[in-house]
């Protein structure tokens, strides 16, 4: 992780989490862990509006499927039905990990959106205990 730059920080940032000082390869004393809920929601929703695409669209798996038949390439030549059948079985396969790679697309947008949520509800946790806090030490409580 690089060093904090609190020039690059978007305005208004919330106050950022202080890590542990066993935090691999961080000195928690300068650097501190902040998540941007808001960029995680961007990438989460845009992730999820990509993936119908991924999965109908003209390289999607409806597609590889279409392809996976090679009949026609091989034409009526007996010798080479084995290399004809270990190629449709290989492109089965492909089709089968696309389609796994595509759902793990659509949970991993899911998470990203479920994170943003979480992390978003802690930041306002973290304001409101902030601000009884402040209400308690002054008195105002």
């Amino acid at each position: 992780m690089a060093p904090r730059d609190p020039g690059r920080e978007p305005a208004g940032a919330l106050d950022d989490v202080p890590l542990d000082p066993d935090w691999p390869d961080i000195d928690a004393a300068t650097h501190r862990f902040r998540v941007d809920h808001s960029v995680l929601r961007r990438v989460g929703n845009k992730m999820a509006a990509d993936a119908p695409d991924y999965r109908e669209g003209p390289g999607g798996s409806a597609a590889a499927d279409k392809a996976r038949s090679l009949g026609a390439a091989w034409g009526g030549w007996e010798a080479a039905a084995p290399l004809q059948a270990a190629a449709e079985q290989a492109m089965q396969h492909v089709v089968e990990v696309y389609e796994r790679l595509v759902g793990e697309y659509e949970a991993a947008a899911q998470l990203m959106l479920h994170t943003a949520q979480n992390y978003a509800d802690i930041d306002i946790t973290t304001q409101l205990a902030k601000l009884l806090d402040n209400a308690q030490s002054d008195g105002r409580w």
